[in-house]
């Protein structure tokens, strides 16, 4: 009789628990697509934000550093699969998975890339350079 108060315990306690890893893991943006020739400044500067350098060369052309997160298609692919397995972890472990599953879908939320890429003279991409 008294296993029934312990067991609604640790279920109200792993109910509660922040489940942040579950959150993250299930709320995964989609990876930026790689601007590509043809794109203009704008469209690039929608997709991957403000550059962290613009320099303009003598010639007219601009050649701007972007610096951005960018999430690899696997492991946005396998989002549904870690936030469910985050969520039956957090209940089997009345919460302490948290401790190693929420630093790792930090690790996953953002790889930082840096992109330089080259305008023509009309703001259209001319090339790209992804590190």
């Amino acid at each position: 009789m008294r296993v029934l108060p312990v067991g609604l315990f640790l279920l109200a306690v792993s109910l509660l628990s922040s489940a942040c890893s579950v959150y993250m893991a299930f709320t995964l943006p989609p990876p930026v697509p790689t601007p590509s020739v043809g794109w203009s400044r704008m469209e690039v500067m929608e997709r991957l934000g403000e550059p962290e350098s613009s320099t303009e060369k003598d010639d007219g052309t601009r050649e701007d550093v972007f610096s951005y997160c960018q999430i690899s298609p696997a492991d946005y692919e396998d989002k549904n699969a870690r936030g469910t397995g985050n969520l039956l972890m957090d209940f089997v472990s009345v919460g302490i998975w948290e401790m190693f599953a929420t630093p790792s879908e930090i690790g996953i939320r953002c790889n930082t890339t840096r992109a330089t890429v080259e305008f023509d003279q009309t703001d259209q991409l001319t090339s790209i350079t992804v590190q």
